[in-house]
């Protein structure tokens, strides 16, 4: 079955310095293929599916988000580009309950918002309040957007309209504030990129509980994401890896994603496949099988 066919919910992973998004049984954590890659993909930091279904791209290093099929990885277009709104370097990206764009521009210390179907720009949605370096980004569910930044160490709330809330600061024994992820019960994770560890928040009070995990390798976590089994995946980006804690008690897994595994370099950012309908899959299929006939 070619590599780029989706059958179950793999995990994607942004490789800076490969410059590619790399594919991840999402079982095993075995290496399945190189998803998407070329076209102008350099550095590639956040990744996040659309409401379309398609796959986005924002490039670390320059003011940029690709578009890609989500189910087969082939190129569509350049979603943002030319420094569109002064975008300066993508740290990451997400889409909103509204289904627009949200992207940090790490070099302006800002959220920017682009319209989820045209991708033009609507303005920038978050800043200031002492936010410098923004790396981390996740809507919660309680709708508000917060925003990981690494240099002035600590996350930053803002409602549904862009008006800040509250910081969350662990204090001076941690350092380095950069992904941001929620567990079902709504509390906030905040990965500590220099202490290396992963603090957890009682969102609603912005009352730190303390580091949650920590150890099994962990090397310059940025991203984070919540894996189907309801575990926690950390990218361990000094070394190549991922590393996964148990949900419950923060205790190490051990590796999920092997240090360099299908030359993952730079572990940035995640994104879990759909997985399509049947009749999706069809179309899948029926496509792979033309592209072969005219290449034959």
């Amino acid at each position: 079955m070619p590599a780029n066919t989706a059958t179950a919910a793999d995990l994607l992973v942004s490789s800076r310095f490969s410059n590619n998004v790399l594919r991840y049984d999402g079982d095993s954590g075995a290496f399945r293929g190189v998803f998407a890659s070329g076209n102008g993909m350099a550095n590639p930091n956040g990744i996040a599916y659309g409401p379309d279904g398609n796959l986005y791209v924002g490039l670390g290093d320059v003011g940029t988000v690709l578009r890609f099929n989500g189910l087969t990885g082939a190129f569509i277009d350049q979603f943002v580009g030319g420094g569109t709104g002064g975008l300066t370097g993508c740290r990451a990206i997400v889409f909103g309950p509204d289904n627009h764009l949200y992207v940090n521009s790490g070099a302006t210390n800002n959220v920017l918002r682009y319209h989820g179907q045209t991708g033009a720009f609507m303005g920038v949605f978050a800043q200031g309040n002492g936010l410098v370096g923004p790396v981390g980004l996740s809507f919660g569910p309680d709708g508000n957007l917060y925003v990981g930044a690494a240099l002035s160490n600590a996350v930053y709330a803002f409602s549904p309209s862009g008006s800040f809330i509250r910081s969350y600061s662990g204090g001076p024994a941690f350092s380095n504030a950069t992904g941001v992820a929620f567990d079902p019960e709504g509390r906030m994770y905040a990965a500590q990129s220099v202490t290396n560890n992963v603090l957890r928040f009682d969102t609603a009070t912005g009352t730190s509980l303390g580091a949650f995990a920590a150890g099994g390798g962990l090397s310059i976590p940025i991203g984070m994401i919540f894996a189907p089994d309801g575990n926690l995946l950390v990218g361990s980006f000094g070394n190549d890896s991922v590393i996964k804690y148990n949900r419950l008690s923060g205790a190490s897994m051990g590796v999920f994603i092997a240090a360099g595994s299908g030359g993952l370099d730079g572990t940035h950012n995640f994104a879990y496949m759909p997985v399509p309908s049947p009749s999706a899959f069809a179309l899948v299929l029926a496509g792979l099988a033309i592209a072969r006939r005219r290449r034959a």
